[in-house]
């Protein structure tokens, strides 16, 4: 299994990429968001705006994903929103709650990056960028995965050959 992660500068990019990928045949179970908790309000206007419009901005976009979910206040962040399979299965239903060294010590511990992307995507998470984790079960899937998030604007684009699903 392959996760593929990317940053997304505005709302729109990544419910765009969202949607190009769950109409390729992902599901929402595959993806994981974690993001300021004021930028991803804002990703909520975006998806209902698109999905109004009728313009298929994703299947549920980010407001798919986080519906329901409370922020969290995170050292050095502030209050920052993550769901998805990536947050659950790292940390049992506990939830961000339980993230007390930072984003930095989450990404190492449980997910086995290395310190330099996980201080990338926590410094990416505090400038306000979106991180997307996307769940793949092949090499050619990641690729394709990578390729569109590189279409729809996302930048430190990485992919881990495994991640850990336990704490």
């Amino acid at each position: 299994m392959k996760t593929v992660f990317g940053l997304f500068n505005a709302a729109a990019e990544a419910n765009s990429f969202l949607g190009e990928i769950q109409m390729e045949g992902f599901s929402q179970d595959d993806i994981s968001v974690l993001g300021q908790d004021s930028v991803l309000t804002e990703a909520r206007k975006h998806s209902h705006t698109a999905e109004d419009a009728g313009k298929g901005a994703g299947i549920g976009g980010i407001l798919g994903l986080i519906a329901g979910i409370a922020p969290v206040a995170l050292p050095g962040i502030g209050l920052v929103i993550g769901a998805g399979t990536l947050i659950a299965g790292v940390l049992g239903g506990a939830g961000l709650g339980s993230v007390v060294g930072g984003l930095v010590g989450f990404f190492r511990d449980h997910l086995g990056l290395g310190k330099d992307h996980a201080t990338m995507y926590e410094e990416g998470i505090r400038e306000g960028n979106i991180l997307l984790a996307v769940h793949t079960n092949t090499a050619d899937a990641a690729e394709a995965v990578e390729e569109a998030m590189t279409r729809h604007g996302a930048h430190d684009v990485y992919i881990q050959e495994r991640v850990r699903t336990h704490a």
